[in-house]
């Protein structure tokens, strides 16, 4: 009998350790004190106060992220276009991966012109950069109408340890936006995600973590169990907020490719539900392809598709 290999999925990529707590203001203000005595400031880092990070979030119209996220699932991946301060000089195509408890980061330098080019719904644009997570993120554009989703901003202030790359970082202010998916709009309204002015504080490492490091801050806070990807898709969801251009994405999804994409989200979804552990993942996440335009010609998988929800409450 023949029996396969295991293939380690970290394979000539960075291993790294993350840990997030979510402290109280008061606690944060002591441990950031208590950080800033024994740590460098991170170089990017301008001043005291940080640097303030904006990030467009993207999903697959079955929101892959959000139920891989939220069922658990150990390998996963994260879409999303960062900025720093407000400026499009620098704008990063990003994929953060995680597998168990180590994540891996790819990422692509893009322009501000193919940046709207993307939130237009024209990916084409990335064919054009010699970079394999653009290619992958034009290929889940065409399979799985991968689109924005969410913006998520926040200030950031970060402090490194030379030891085993150790990074401490503390995110305060985080909301979300909730009338558009443009991060440049300047018409961007944000709301607030933590109602207490609480603070996410983010710990990365490769293997060493120095003890009295680990001493410092994990007596402080409560684990943090969601991401903040999670918590803007849920405020948007929680407050009924629908934004105009994931509606408009949906109807771009033809009825050539329809079945297809079904048929792909199907075998996803199965794949899914065999690498978690005693527990499901809810297939009728489908339900995310309703408001195609309906046709006389249209595919039996659609058909069946509109029967189901016909009977589901919505």
């Amino acid at each position: 009998m023949a029996f396969m290999r295991y293939r380690n999925p970290y394979t000539d990529k960075p291993k790294r350790h993350e840990i997030k707590t979510v402290l109280t203001y008061p606690q944060y203000v002591e441990l950031r004190a208590r950080v800033a005595g024994i740590l460098t400031p991170d170089p990017h880092m301008p001043g005291p106060e940080g640097y303030r990070i904006t990030s467009v979030y993207f999903d697959t119209l079955s929101r892959d992220s959000y139920y891989e996220k939220d069922s658990g699932v150990q390998h996963r991946n994260k879409y999303r276009i960062r900025a720093y301060n407000g400026s499009d000089s620098f704008i990063v195509l990003e994929n953060k991966e995680k597998i168990d408890d180590r994540i891996s980061k790819s990422s692509a330098v893009i322009t501000r012109a193919d940046y709207d080019a993307i939130l237009s719904g024209d990916y084409s644009p990335l064919l054009a950069y010699d970079n394999p997570l653009c290619r992958q993120v034009y290929g889940l554009r065409q399979t799985d109408g991968l689109r924005p989703e969410v913006i998520i901003d926040y200030q950031r202030q970060a402090y490194v340890h030379p030891l085993s790359m150790v990074r401490v970082t503390f995110d305060s202010l985080i909301s979300a936006g909730i009338n558009t998916l443009d991060m440049f709009d300047e018409k961007l309204v944000t709301r607030p995600l933590f109602p207490h002015r609480e603070v996410v504080l983010e710990v990365k490492y490769d293997d060493a973590y120095p003890m009295y490091l680990r001493q410092l801050l994990e007596n402080s806070g409560t684990k943090l169990a969601v991401s903040k990807f999670v918590l803007g898709c849920e405020y948007l969801k929680n407050n009924f907020i629908l934004l105009p251009e994931r509606q408009d994405s949906r109807k771009e999804f033809s009825h050539d490719n329809f079945s297809d994409a079904s048929e792909y989200c199907r075998n996803h979804f199965s794949a899914v539900s065999a690498r978690i552990s005693g527990r499901s993942v809810c297939l009728d996440s489908l339900h995310d392809f309703e408001g195609v335009d309906s046709g006389a010609d249209r595919p039996a998988d659609q058909s069946r598709l509109e029967a189901r929800q016909s009977r589901s409450p919505h």
